[in-house]
């Protein structure tokens, strides 16, 4: 099966009856599956894309008679299907992971810091404590049976809990005096010491410590997520939680017709990032309609398997842990109030469910009722609230 590598935009409605028009490709002997408008399965053997939108589909006899001087793409009878597209992805994150080694073993991950001892730190992703059946969380010692030297990082399967060895808890300045942040969990020993695992907003402790990217690397890791994502046919993604720097490599990219799928991005948060990037408004239809920043992502909770998600009772594998909220309701109805205000013409009232227009309040009700019950919560959960 293959899929067009070049993103295009399928206007269903138009392509089953579409006037002679020019085109600068001709897609032909191709086993082709798109939907009408009425979600019907719609069967093509050609296909015209005039600068990278589909303009017709049809049979190879009409196409070829209007297809001009366009050039010719022979399929050689494969299959062609629309884009795919990510309802909930992280496209940073994929181009990073892409760039590391798979460090969900310990084997592994004396293996990889072997061969780059000029790393000064070693990073990782994707391990799970449920798969090893350890029945706990690993600790730092284990990890510092395989390194030692310099401090580790690995981030959890969900990317809400992260494990760090020794010298990273010492370089980070953890110690058993250390509280917990709010909406963060320090995993800790029988003697109250940090024991290596650090869930949620305690994340934070360790990664506040660890350099920032740099421009080319960011670059590098956008470039293998994009190629990762062409190989998988996916041509757009949700790309859930950014912060301001890459929304402007996003841009860049853009500009540069370097962006490959189209990305319609959720602002991690309202804080520093979301002031900076809704000082205009949402962002739509930029770089010919490959980049939207017009949504904000918000937490509640955390997730399930790093033990974070919010319960009416304990985990029946940690007595003492219900799991943890990020924000005081008040807290959270305030964020999705200023993330609402930004993208309507007349903001909201503090509290989002009082006066405000008929549309804001439809959009900000059902968020705020559930922001107005989070002692309720018995499962993760996400929201997203819209800012146009």
């Amino acid at each position: 099966m293959i899929v067009l590598r070049r993103v295009c935009v399928f206007a269903v409605a138009a392509l089953l009856a579409v006037p002679a028009v020019a085109a600068d490709l001709f897609v032909d002997h191709v086993n082709g599956y798109t939907l009408d408008s009425a979600g019907k399965l719609q069967r093509f053997e050609a296909m015209l894309v005039e600068q990278g939108r589909v303009v017709a589909t049809g049979s190879h006899a009409d196409l070829a008679q209007r297809s001009g001087g366009a050039q010719v793409l022979d399929g050689k009878g494969r299959t062609l299907i629309p884009g795919l597209i990510d309802a909930h992805g992280h496209v940073m994150g994929l181009g990073i992971a892409l760039r590391q080694a798979d460090l969900t073993a310990l084997a592994a991950v004396k293996t990889y810091a072997a061969a780059h001892v000029d790393m000064a730190w070693v990073e990782g992703r994707g391990w799970n404590q449920a798969i090893w059946k350890l029945g706990r969380f690993p600790t730092a010692r284990e990890l510092d049976g395989v390194v030692a030297d310099r401090p580790v990082w690995l981030e959890r399967v969900d990317g809400h809990a992260g494990w760090a060895n020794s010298a990273a808890i010492k370089l980070a300045g953890i110690d058993a005096n250390t509280k917990d942040p709010a909406g963060g969990r320090i995993e800790r020993d029988a003697a109250g010491k940090p024991s290596g695992v650090f869930v949620d907003a305690a994340m934070e402790l360790i990664t506040a410590k660890i350099p920032a990217m740099t421009a080319a690397e960011a670059e590098k890791a956008l470039d293998a997520a994009l190629a990762e994502m062409a190989k998988n046919g996916l041509t757009g993604a949700h790309d859930a939680g950014i912060d301001a720097d890459t929304v402007a490599l996003f841009k860049r990219y853009a500009d540069a017709h370097k962006l490959s799928a189209r990305i319609y991005a959720l602002i991690g948060g309202t804080g520093k990032d979301f002031d900076r990037l809704a000082v205009d408004g949402p962002l739509t239809g930029y770089g010919g309609g490959f980049l939207d920043v017009r949504a904000v992502k918000l937490y509640a909770d955390g997730a399930l398997g790093s033990r974070g998600a919010a319960l009416l009772a304990p985990y029946s594998d940690d007595a003492h842990n219900k799991g943890l909220l990020f924000h005081k309701p008040d807290e959270l109805t305030a964020m999705i109030a200023k993330a609402i205000g930004k993208g309507s013409a007349t903001p909201p009232t503090a509290r989002c469910s009082t006066a405000s227009p008929r549309s804001t309040r439809r959009r900000a009700a059902r968020i705020c009722a559930i922001a107005s019950n989070m002692h309720r919560l018995s499962r993760p959960r996400t929201f997203r609230v819209s800012a146009n």
